[in-house]
């Protein structure tokens, strides 16, 4: 659908009433990531043809809770470090509140991989799920092409909580 605004409303319009979301985190972490020509990189299965990601990161108490923390850091590390040359990327992690790691997209070479995840293992997940201040940094964003949210769960912080709100 490219980048169409307009696209992506007509869209979503008609599909909806029948889309459900796939819960990718309760995979296991893939040990592996895929990385060809053919199919780019996939992460929790899902395959990323972009060269300029930014991922929203849920790092809320039910992330822990839940189990699905350490699958997430490690499933992040994998599918960066089997990334493209050129990828260039950002993280924002959100639970009550939304902290970016930089303030712009940076090349996922390996010191800033690690700085990267660093900057997620700084402090333990806690807290609600502030999902829409996290979505309204991928809309300011000029430089991502793909945002690439993970997340185990609703909304339950910020302005807007509802899932049908949110997609609209």
């Amino acid at each position: 659908l490219g980048d169409s605004a307009a696209d992506w409303s007509k869209w979503w319009k008609n599909n909806k009433d029948g889309f459900e979301f796939q819960d990718f985190l309760s995979r296991k972490p893939t040990s592996h990531a895929v990385n060809s020509k053919e199919l780019g990189t996939a992460c929790y299965g899902l395959d990323i043809d972009s060269d300029r990601i930014l991922f929203l990161v849920d790092k809320s108490e039910s992330m822990v809770e839940y189990g699905k923390w350490p699958g997430l850091l490690e499933e992040l590390a994998t599918f960066l470090s089997a990334s493209p040359k050129n990828l260039q990327f950002n993280l924002v992690e959100f639970s009550d509140e939304v902290d970016a790691w930089d303030g712009g997209l940076q090349p996922a070479n390996a010191r800033n991989q690690k700085v990267a995840l660093r900057f997620l293992q700084r402090t333990n997940p806690y807290g609600p799920t502030n999902l829409w201040d996290a979505i309204e940094i991928a809309f300011e964003d000029t430089e991502a092409d793909t945002v690439v949210l993970l997340s185990d769960g609703e909304a339950n912080r910020g302005d807007i909580q509802q899932p049908e709100d949110i997609l609209e």
